[in-house]
């Protein structure tokens, strides 16, 4: 099995990341030198919002405010990172690494790898991103001094090292869903008991849910053929979310899927108020397939749920029944779907997370149809 980085999305922030501290040759700021000019940033919340999608679409699966994961964190980075210096690497991050410039270089050391060049972002969508990445990051910062006593690193205690080693062998290949980076987007792996035997599936974001046997796979539903609306744009979170059988499946033969369509294409069953602009869309499904034991999808479908999102991330990125349930037990046959906050947090609209009359940030178990 392969696994692929999505380089786009890895430098989409590496850029702003390694404005961190610029605005000498490097960027970097100078307090001292600052003289009469001050950068602003849009604070706007249409700007902001925008920016927000911008920074879910490109940036956020390989950074945050918190921490260096994939690329650096981008907290503070517009308080410590001259404006000017920001949008010119955004726009081409490769001439000023090869221009020498000292902070893209040491970057660019640290992580391997260039950013792409994002010429086509126009002069809004850079005022957009950098407005969002400015009242996320100031946010943060107020958020911390008035915290007083708050304990910020509750482990400081650094791991130790063992002397494990793991050994990673090769089972199969997942074929490419992409003629791009990420080539493919494997996102679940699941263990089907028959009556025959295990049976393997793998899913893969792009849209396809594969069948794998020995050092195989093949295609058990596409759904970019069974679903005329799926979309597995702009990336990060959509497409293919998540799968799971019913612990009777070679019995009822029922599937259960989640994907993503665009933004309007059927009505919600829980739609986004109208002043809030709707990013997508998250469905909810479930198959009867004609032959359980079939390695060749033939079957039927309906759809159980529908729910506006915000944004690109965080929508129903798993669904799932409780494995280790028996027959006599409570929620044996009770489907469990994980939903999050569809980008609603970055968009600095909390009251939609968490409510009891509203799907986002909850774990929802349902009684499975066809029980």
């Amino acid at each position: 099995m392969s696994f692929f980085i999505p380089k786009g999305h890895f430098l989409t922030l590496l850029g702003l990341s390694f404005a961190f501290f610029s605005c000498k040759s490097n960027g970097e700021k100078d307090m001292a030198d600052t003289g009469d000019r001050v950068d602003t940033y849009r604070q706007d919340e249409l700007s902001v919002q925008e920016g927000m999608q911008l920074f879910n679409t490109h940036c956020a699966s390989c950074h945050d405010f918190n921490s260096n994961n994939i690329g650096p964190s981008l907290a503070g980075v517009t308080g410590k990172v001259d404006k000017a210096w920001l949008i010119d690497f955004i726009k081409n991050p490769k001439n000023k690494i090869v221009a020498g410039d000292v902070r893209a270089v040491r970057l660019y050391e640290t992580y391997g790898t260039y950013m792409p060049a994002f010429e086509h972002f126009s002069q809004d969508d850079l005022e957009g991103l950098l407005g969002f990445l400015h009242k996320y990051s100031e946010a943060e910062k107020k958020s911390k001094r008035k915290r007083s006593g708050a304990i910020t690193d509750p482990i400081p205690e650094k791991i130790t090292q063992s002397n494990l080693l793991l050994v990673l062998e090769e089972v199969l290949q997942v074929p490419a869903s992409a003629d791009h980076h990420p080539k493919a987007r494997i996102n679940k792996f699941v263990a089907l008991p028959t009556p025959e035997g295990e049976r393997q599936f793998i899913a893969d974001l792009n849209g396809t849910l594969y069948e794998a046997k020995e050092s195989t796979v093949t295609s058990y539903p596409d759904m970019a053929v069974e679903l005329p609306n799926f979309i597995n744009v702009p990336g990060f979170g959509t497409g293919l979310g998540s799968f799971d059988f019913h612990p009777n499946f070679d019995e009822n033969g029922l599937l259960y899927t989640t994907h993503t369509e665009p933004a309007h294409t059927r009505k919600a069953d829980f739609p986004l108020p109208d002043s809030l602009k709707v990013g997508l869309q998250w469905i909810l499904t479930e198959w009867k397939v004609e032959d359980p034991l079939s390695s060749r999808f033939k079957g039927s479908k309906r759809e159980l749920l529908r729910v506006d999102m915000m944004g690109t991330s965080h929508g129903f990125q798993e669904v799932s029944f409780n494995s280790m349930a028996k027959k006599e037990d409570t929620d044996y046959g009770y489907l469990y779907l994980g939903v999050g906050d569809g980008g609603a947090i970055y968009a600095d609209q909390p009251q939609l997370v968490g409510q009891k009359d509203r799907d986002m940030g909850n774990g929802n178990p349902n009684r499975p149809f066809g029980k």
